[in-house]
């Protein structure tokens, strides 16, 4: 059986964007602007990676209430809708940003995503890699035993990884990874709260992409490490999905059967012309990318 390419886990969500002069750290601030738009770790990741070419399931949860135009939008664009579990009641996932335009907190309704049991018929061996992003971790954790030695199981929590496992189910999915992904925020939580620093992944076998945002990435693997940096496609418009396109990029490159430098610097060059303007509108000059990629490790 030939298998398929990539299976993508994570949250399809309503972003209602604040922009603020500056962060808060306690009373109250100005809000210059509101938006909505759509989102999500996996919503983010679709919206660009269905302009690249490459193919992906997606899996997630929602609420038909809240989110029927951007369950439209996805069909419109080519993304399968046939994974997404989909709630008739329930609000959400919706996510509240407050953005100062380089930094963001996001509050987070789950919605349907709580009680959603995606391992239920999920069938592993048929995908090459199975990406598991923002989401249920008792679930995840599921689906990498699942997976592992069948598919390549990338464990990628974002944010969710400071309240949403503690450090018995972080051990038991790093027990299935065979690639972690997180920045540098991320790393120091991974070590200082739940105790597992990088050498620890290192000799656990586990091979870790830690993105640095404008500073780049950088790829460890055992004794092989190295990085890339950042790409500049002109002033940002806002840097949400940013990482999010940092990986349909990374993905892109690895569809293909690039090295692993030569995908993230794909994923360098995907972002930094995603955030260009809106994510929903992101209209890729593929040829140019393979150029820039290219031109960015050499």
């Amino acid at each position: 059986m030939e298998k398929r390419f990539l299976a993508y886990f994570g949250h399809v969500n309503i972003d209602i964007t604040l922009k603020v002069g500056s962060l808060p750290t306690s009373g109250s601030v100005k809000v210059d602007s509101v938006t909505e738009n759509f989102g999500g770790t996996a919503g983010n990741f679709a919206l660009v990676s269905s302009r690249l070419g490459f193919p992906f399931d997606l899996y997630a949860a929602v609420s038909r209430r809240t989110h029927e135009s951007y369950l439209k939008k996805l069909e419109e664009m080519g993304v399968r809708t046939d994974h997404i579990f989909i709630e008739n009641d329930l609000a959400g996932p919706m996510c509240y940003l407050v953005s100062d335009g380089s930094d963001q907190i996001a509050y987070v309704v789950q919605g349907p995503m709580e009680s959603w049991k995606p391992s239920v018929g999920f069938r592993a061996e048929e995908y090459e890699y199975v990406h598991l992003s923002t989401g249920p971790a008792g679930e995840y954790i599921r689906i990498a035993e699942r997976a592992h030695g069948k598919s390549k199981v990338i464990f990628d929590p974002s944010q969710e990884l400071s309240y949403n496992y503690d450090r018995n189910s972080v051990k038991e999915m790093l027990a299935y990874t065979d690639l972690f992904i997180g920045n540098s925020h991320e790393m120091k939580v991974l070590r200082d709260q739940f105790g597992v620093a990088l050498q620890d992944l290192m000799q656990m076998g586990v091979q870790v992409i830690v993105t640095h945002g404008k500073e780049g990435s950088t790829f460890y693997s055992g004794g092989d490490e190295f990085s890339v940096s950042s790409f500049n496609a002109g002033a940002p418009r806002d840097t949400t999905g940013a990482g999010d396109s940092f990986r349909a990029g990374l993905y892109m490159g690895l569809s293909r059967n690039m090295q692993m430098k030569d995908s993230l610097a794909m994923g360098s060059v995907v972002a930094a012309h995603a955030i260009t303007g809106r994510i929903v509108d992101f209209t890729p000059d593929i040829p140019l990318f393979l150029r820039e990629s290219y031109a960015l490790v050499r």
